[in-house]
């Protein structure tokens, strides 16, 4: 018999429809008998505890139910105590009950799964119930499972919650109980544990999660993490652009679950296919399910898919330029990001002129820039055989989607982009942008070529006149080859479009270049992303960490598509692309800024990124300072070596098997890492600072001898990275335990390391300083 639990509190009378959505979709999904333990209050109507008991009969299965006000009233009032704002703000005295599980569920249940009323089972819960708990409190799916290495906005960044922020939970380690597998024999010796994290949480305001945070703080580092199947987020699984359901446990969290029938979203199709099969929906009810402007499941020739965020100044002008299309064979996908604005007003007001052709959704909350994830909600929503991208605030003229259809459809290509664009410096300033120069309005003859992958990235990264091509709305593409090739928008700020933009162009094989202009931008909008940062240093951060972003997902591109392999200089070159482009955008704010508080901005983002793409961005800064010192900047760049990482590795050699810990660190943006080449023969770390001084605590297990090595970084020629480039460190001083191994300049690079060995004691605390100077060249 598997056992299962859910908990409801139910005051408007519509949390039961979820409740018994999710749990119609568990007795759907499996033959296996299946108790359903029922923590409910006094909110719980007689109607609707009758139709919970409809659905388990209809499928042969057992529903008891526990009234947690009358059997736990003392324990209650003791959350209430503790957390007087619980069911005044979004916490629900609900998420509590899980606590009353291993008290109110018989002795002889020795586990239970436990889910939030927010769920769709779409597997056979037999598979969940039978992973081995052993001496494991519960088993639950970290949050950080949910974060795709390509979002490193988030996993770079470390925006995370308060309680890891603040250092009491690891971010790897922080775990989502709305689905646990739960060991209630070990769970039922826990109670002290449990209430003095009741009383932690109730303490620290600042944790806003509560019942969560109270599990998180008394078992993060105990627990079975499980896989992510068990606990999918359809907010990240939208976002993350996952196209086909799958047969997983689906969690709602934070993200829509609206009684309508929405034909374009598949997560929304899955809840509502099981919610129609629940009691609650009669012959009435059906039909305002459907809704009465859902668009049709067509196809159409093209889908134009509009990312918008505070355009409403604009948005009638873009809307207008579609209406006027000579081929009107067409669908108008909106994404809004959340404005605050009219915005989603005007688009509501322009819907009947396209006469079902328009789709206007959102996302769940703001993206934070670029317009990157509306762009992959709104290519998950299309159904056109090619996509179109537009940005809000721009236009396109009437012939655009006609000629670039017509050109797609005569050469069977999969890409076709435009050579050139109109700029909108002002309403009646209009000039043509073409081969990286301005000029007045021209008429320009249409050029058609077809070209492979090396022929398009030297074109995109080689040649400079190209510019105007490394956007998006440039681009005309057939639908099922960005599926095909998973070409999505990474979810970064600024250069998302650029990457998506540079994998185009090494899966495309039919690839057509015009030359005619079909694209309005428009420079003078004001909340453009370009526009919106003002202040100096806020302005350097936001593309200084554009850039390290960029440098992140480039790594993850070069990784999958073996040309850049073959061609290193295209890597190489993006990066200069961008980093120029990054420049630029900081003109203004570097004339405010003195160098030296440049440097620190510069300093302190670089420190953000991961040593895969240190590996990236060290040989470029190099080559970019000895070879471009073109400009006024570039000239006083020499200084940013000042900043590069010192490197140390620290290694347990011993014969028997053996372990030590790195306890503490000084530097928070420090990388450390167990590379599998430092563990062999013993157990080591590889640690990476920019801080000019660290200070660190390493704990041995067992006796042993501990090597040291202070060494630079792995320095890489761009050109050839079979050779390396000697920058070196010199080390000032080395105390261990308060002694003073050294304390003059010690020249090393990575090559020529110094090493200090140390005679080490099982559970002996190493107390380690080290101090560093700039980079200095071979020279």
């Amino acid at each position: 018999m598997i056992h299962v639990c859910f908990a409801l509190y139910d005051p408007a009378r519509h949390y039961s429809k979820f409740t018994g959505t999710a749990i119609l979709s568990l007795f759907e999904n499996t033959n296996s008998k299946v108790t359903v333990h029922f923590l409910h209050d006094n909110t719980l109507t007689d109607d609707n505890r009758e139709k919970f008991i409809q659905i388990a009969e209809r499928y042969g299965q057992i529903l008891k139910f526990y009234n947690v006000e009358e059997l736990c009233t003392k324990d209650v009032e003791k959350i209430k105590e503790y957390f007087p704002n619980v069911g005044v703000d979004r916490h629900s005295i609900a998420t509590f009950y899980r606590f009353f599980i291993m008290h109110l569920l018989p002795q002889e249940i020795e586990k239970v799964i436990y889910l939030d009323s927010d769920i769709i089972v779409n597997l056979d819960i037999t598979e969940f119930w039978q992973i081995e708990l052993r001496d494991k409190p519960f088993g639950a799916v970290p949050e950080f499972y949910q974060i795709s290495d390509r979002d490193v906005s988030i996993k770079n960044r470390k925006k995370y919650i308060t309680i890891c922020t603040e250092g009491v939970v690891n971010p790897e380690d922080y775990f989502n109980a709305g689905v646990m597998l739960i060991n209630l024999k070990m769970l039922r010796e826990e109670k002290a544990t449990i209430s003095a994290g009741m009383k932690f949480i109730s303490e620290h305001p600042q944790f806003k999660l509560l019942d969560q945070d109270i599990l998180n703080y008394c078992f993060s580092t105990t627990y079975l993490k499980l896989p992510l199947k068990f606990n999918r987020f359809v907010l990240r699984a939208r976002t993350e652009n996952e196209w086909s359901i799958e047969k997983k446990i689906y969690h709602y969290a934070t993200s829509r679950t609206c009684l309508v029938m929405d034909s374009r979203d598949p997560y929304n199709q899955l809840f509502m296919s099981y919610f129609m099969k629940t009691p609650w929906v009669d012959a009435d009810t059906k039909a305002p399910l459907f809704g009465t402007n859902i668009p049709s499941l067509r196809n159409y020739a093209v889908s134009v898919v509009i990312p918008m965020y505070n355009v409403e100044e604009f948005i009638g002008e873009c809307l207008d330029s579609l209406l006027m299309q000579t081929l009107q064979d067409f669908e108008v996908i909106v994404v809004d990001d959340c404005s605050t604005d009219d915005s989603v007003k005007i688009v509501q007001e322009y819907a009947p002129k396209f006469n079902g052709r328009l789709y206007l959704t959102n996302t769940e909350k703001n993206s934070d820039g670029g317009g990157n994830v509306p762009r992959n909600m709104g290519l998950m929503f299309a159904s056109g055989d090619y996509i179109y991208f537009m940005d809000a605030d721009d236009m396109i003229l009437n012939t655009a989607l006609e000629t670039f259809y017509k050109a797609a459809i005569l050469y069977d290509a999969e890409v076709v982009y435009t050579a050139s664009r109109y700029n909108l410096r002002a309403s009646n300033d209009i000039y043509l942008r073409k081969d990286d120069a301005s000029k007045k309005m021209i008429y320009v003859n249409t050029d058609l070529t077809i070209d492979d992958p090396q022929k398009n990235l030297d074109r995109l990264l080689l040649e400079s006149k190209e510019g105007n091509f490394r956007s998006c709305w440039t681009k005309f593409v057939r639908r099922d080859f960005l599926i095909k090739n998973k070409i999505f928008f990474p979810n970064i700020p600024n250069s998302g479009d650029f990457i998506w933009v540079i994998n185009l162009y090494c899966h495309a094989r039919r690839f057509l270049r015009i030359s005619t202009p079909l694209y309005f931008y428009r420079n003078y909008n004001i909340n453009s992303i370009w526009q919106t940062v003002k202040v100096a240093q806020e302005q350097c951060r936001c593309w200084f960490a554009s850039f390290v972003d960029f440098v992140k997902a480039l790594n993850e591109l070069e990784k999958e598509n073996e040309i850049f392999t073959e061609n290193p200089l295209y890597g190489l070159a993006a990066l200069k692309i961008h980093f120029s482009g990054c420049l630029d955008r900081t003109e203004d704010a570097r004339k405010e800024l003195g160098s030296e508080e440049i440097y620190k901005i510069l300093r302190s983002e670089f420190a953000k990124a991961s040593a895969d793409s240190l590996e990236l961005i060290f040989p470029f800064i190099i080559s970019f300072i000895e070879y471009k010192k073109t400009a006024n900047f570039f000239e006083s760049m020499d200084k940013f070596k000042d900043y590069v990482t010192a490197r140390i590795d620290i290694k347990l050699a011993h014969k028997s098997a053996g372990d030590f810990q790195i306890l503490s660190l000084s530097d928070k943006n420090v990388s450390v890492a167990k590379p599998a080449w430092l563990q062999k023969g013993g157990s080591g770390y590889q640690i990476q600072s920019y801080a000019g001084d660290l200070k660190f605590v390493a704990k041995s297990s067992i006796d042993g001898t501990i090597s040291l090595d202070l060494k630079s970084l792995d320095i890489r020629d761009p050109a050839d990275k079979s050779k390396r480039i000697p920058y070196w460190i010199d080390y000032t001083r080395l105390t261990i335990n308060e002694q003073a191994i050294f304390d003059t300049i010690t020249p090393a690079w990575h090559d020529k390391f110094y090493r200090h060995i140390i005679d080490a004691k099982a559970g002996e605390e190493i107390k380690i300083q080290i101090e560093w100077l700039p980079h200095r060249s071979d020279t």
